[in-house]
């Protein structure tokens, strides 16, 4: 999630933290919202997969680092 070219990962703690964490819990991870973003999670899961996967189907990986695909 991003707000003014700041994101969730990359912002301090403070402020722009605060309003980051507070618009994902009260929109995309409230309970009552959670049906309306079930297509945009499903979307994002399967990039995320094919990543992965292409990932560990190169000739070079022994090991797949996650993190950088998150």
């Amino acid at each position: 999630m991003s707000c003014n070219q700041h994101t969730i990962s990359s912002a301090l703690y403070g402020a722009t933290w605060r309003t980051l964490r507070r618009n994902l819990a009260s929109e995309m991870l409230h309970p009552s919202k959670i049906k309306s973003f079930s297509e945009v999670r499903k979307w994002v899961l399967d990039i995320l997969i094919n990543r992965l996967k292409s990932a560990s189907e190169s000739e070079y990986a022994d090991s797949v680092t996650v993190i950088p695909h998150l």
